[in-house]
C-alpha cells in the first residue's frame, strides 16, 4: 500500500490543503494507506495556516465517526510546528534573523562580502527582521534555506525521518512537494527541498518525488519603482519561461520511467493566465485574498492523479491552466477525473444538505419534541405500546448528539468552503462569477435554513436543486429530503440501533452511512460530460 507525504512550503499551499479535506470527505485517495502532510511555514499566525489547521481537526472528528463508509475514509495525519524546529536547530532566534545577522553570525563579514551584499539586497533588506514570515521576499527566504541545508538540518526533521523509516519498511511513498512561484517560504525553500530529498533517498526504492508548483491566480500592481519591481505580466512570463526550461533539463523532471537522475517524477504547474484582481496590494501579508480559488482545488486533484496515475509512461511535465478563450464559464467538465469527481461531490453535497436541513435541528437540545420524532423512536425503541415516546438511554444520546454535532460543523464547513472557491473564481476584471459547480444561492439556503423553520426546510428541501445550473443538465432523479426522511423512519438498518451496548461511534455511523446511501446518486449518465 502506498503512502503519501505532502511538504507544503508557504501560505498558498494551505488552501489547497483545505480542498484536500473537502476531497477526501467526498471519497477521493483511497488508493493509499494514508496521507501525511507536513506544513512548513514560518508564519503560523496567519488565516491559511488557523483556518487549514481548523479543517484538519473537523476532518479528522469527521472521519473518526464516518471512516467505515464511502465518505473521509483515508487517514490524515498532520505535523505542525516544523519551521520553527528547523529555525531552533540551527540556532536562529526569529526575533533578530535579519539577512545580515544570518549571514555574518559564523564568520563575519568581510569588505567584500558587505560589496556583494549590497548588491543583492537593500540596506532595509538586509536588517528587516522577519518575525513572522518572509511575506513575499523570496530572496530573504532563500538565505535560510541555505543555512538549513548547510547545517544538515533537514536530515533531523521528523518529515525525512518519518520517509525514511517508510521506505525502510518497503512502503511504496510519494513525496510531494508543495510550493508556489510567488510568496517568501514556498518560492525560496520548495524546490530546493525536492533537490534535498533526491540527494539523500533517491537511490531507496519505492520513492518518488513529485512537484506541484503554482502559479499566481490573483493580480498585483505595477510597481512604482521600475528599478526594483516587476509588472505582474512580467513576472508571470518569467516564471513560466523558468519552468519550462527547467522542465526540459533532464536533471529536473523526468522525461520517462528510466529517467533516474531526474529530481521530480511528476511536475504540476498550476495557474490561470488571465489573473484575477482580488489585491491591490503588493504585499503577501496585507493584500493577498485568503478566500480558496479553483487553482486550489487543482492543487489537491494533482495529489489525487499521483496516486491514480504512479503506472502510465508519458512526458512528465503537466499544466492546467485556465484562461477566458473559449468559455465564459467553468464547470465539472473542465476539471481532472471528470464524472467520477462530480458524483462523488454531488452525493457528498446531498449527504450535507440533508444533514443541516433535517437533522441538525433533531439534535439541537432546544429541540422539545425529540422524544416524540418518529426517527429517535425508529432509533431507540418506543418505551411501550401505550407510551409513543422513545425509550432513551442517555449515555448513547450524549454520544450520539456529540458524533452528530461533529458531523454538522464539518458539513457546514464542507458547504461554506465550495461558496468561497465559486465566488473566489474570476477572470481578470470581471466582477461576475464564472464557476457553476453547484447552485450558488441554494448551498447559501443552506447554511441559513434553520432560520426558515424546521417544518418547512423539510417539507420544502430539495436535492435536485443543488445541481440547477445553465452550465449541464442536471440530474434525472431528484431526490427530496422529505422523501429520504420517510425512508429512514421504516430502514431496518437503523430499527433499535440505539438501545444499550453499542460500541462508542456505532450509533452515529450506521445512522450517516444510511443517510449518505439513501442521498447518493444513482445509475445517473451525462450525456454532456
Amino acid at each position: 500500500m502506498r503512502k503519501i507525504f505532502l511538504a507544503t512550503f508557504g501560505g498558498t499551499p494551505a488552501r489547497g490543503e483545505l480542498c484536500l479535506y473537502l476531497n477526501a470527505a467526498a471519497g477521493l485517495y483511497q488508493n493509499c494507506g494514508g496521507i501525511q502532510s507536513y506544513p512548513i511555514d514560518k508564519d503560523v499566525k496567519s488565516p491559511n495556516y488557523i483556518n487549514t489547521r481548523n479543517m484538519y481537526n473537523q476532518y479528522q472528528s469527521f472521519h473518526e465517526i464516518v471512516k467505515d463508509t464511502d465518505m473521509a475514509s483515508v487517514d490524515i495525519v498532520r505535523t505542525e510546528a516544523m519551521f520553527e524546529d528547523m529555525l531552533r536547530e540551527a540556532d536562529i532566534n526569529s526575533e533578530n534573523e535579519s539577512i545580515r545577522y544570518l549571514m555574518s553570525r559564523d564568520y563575519g563579514l568581510n569588505e567584500q562580502d558587505q560589496r556583494l551584499l549590497n548588491i543583492c539586497y537593500t540596506e532595509e533588506e538586509q536588517d528587516k527582521p522577519m518575525k513572522g514570515g518572509y511575506y513575499g521576499r523570496a530572496n530573504i527566504g532563500s538565505v535560510t534555506g541555505d543555512i538549513l541545508i548547510h547545517k544538515g538540518i533537514y536530515e533531523k526533521l521528523n518529515l525525512c525521518r518519518d520517509i525514511g523509516n517508510a521506505l525502510k519498511a518497503g512502503t511504496e511513498v510519494d513525496v510531494v512537494v508543495i510550493c508556489s512561484s510567488f510568496g517568501g517560504t514556498g518560492a525560496s525553500l520548495g524546490i530546493n527541498f525536492g533537490k534535498y530529498l533526491k540527494q539523500e533517498y533517491g537511490m531507496e526504492a519505492g520513492l518518488r518525488i513529485h512537484c506541484i508548483y503554482i502559479q499566481p491566480y490573483f493580480r498585483f500592481p505595477d510597481p512604482d519603482n521600475d528599478e526594483w519591481g516587476m509588472d505582474y505580466r512580467d513576472f508571470y512570463a518569467k516564471s513560466a519561461t523558468v519552468i519550462s526550461i527547467l522542465g526540459y533539463e533532464k536533471s529536473f523532471i523526468k522525461e520517462n520511467e528510466n529517467d533516474e537522475n531526474a529530481v521530480f517524477d511528476r511536475f504540476y504547474y498550476l495557474g490561470q493566465e488571465t489573473l484575477d484582481q482580488t489585491t491591490d496590494k503588493n504585499s503577501a501579508r496585507s493584500g493577498q485574498d485568503n478566500h480558496i480559488h479553483l487553482v486550489d482545488m487543482l492543487v489537491s486533484l494533482a495529489v489525487q492523479d499521483i496516486l491514480m496515475d504512479k503506472e502510465q509512461t508519458r512526458p512528465q511535465l503537466y499544466g492546467y491552466q485556465y484562461a477566458n478563450e473559449g468559455t465564459n464559464i467553468l464547470s465539472w467538465r473542465n476539471m481532472p477525473f471528470g464524472i467520477g469527481f462530480k458524483t462523488k461531490h454531488v452525493c457528498m453535497m446531498r449527504f450535507c444538505e440533508f444533514m443541516l436541513d433535517c437533522m441538525e435541528p433533531l439534535f439541537d437540545d432546544g429541540y422539545s419534541d425529540y422524544e416524540q420524532e418518529i426517527l429517535i423512536i425508529w432509533l431507540y425503541g418506543s418505551k411501550s405500546l401505550f407510551d409513543r415516546r422513545a425509550d432513551i438511554n442517555d449515555s448513547i444520546k450524549t454520544q450520539l448528539h456529540g458524533d452528530m454535532q461533529a458531523c454538522f460543523e464539518f458539513c457546514r464547513n464542507y458547504i461554506k468552503y465550495w461558496i468561497e472557491l465559486e465566488e473566489s473564481t474570476r477572470f481578470g476584471n470581471e466582477q461576475t462569477n464564472v464557476t457553476r459547480f453547484f447552485n450558488l444561492s441554494e448551498l447559501k439556503r443552506i447554511l441559513s435554513s434553520r432560520e426558515s423553520g424546521y417544518a418547512d426546510v423539510r417539507l420544502n428541501a430539495n436535492s435536485l436543486k443543488l445541481t440547477e445550473t445553465e452550465a449541464y443538465d442536471n440530474y434525472e432523479k431528484g431526490n427530496r429530503c422529505l422523501n429520504v426522511y420517510d425512508r429512514l423512519c421504516k430502514d431496518k438498518r437503523l430499527k433499535g440501533i440505539a438501545k444499550p451496548g453499542k460500541d462508542k461511534h456505532s450509533v452515529a455511523r450506521t445512522l450517516v452511512r444510511v443517510i449518505y446511501e439513501e442521498c447518493a446518486v444513482e445509475n445517473y449518465k451525462d450525456q454532456r460530460e
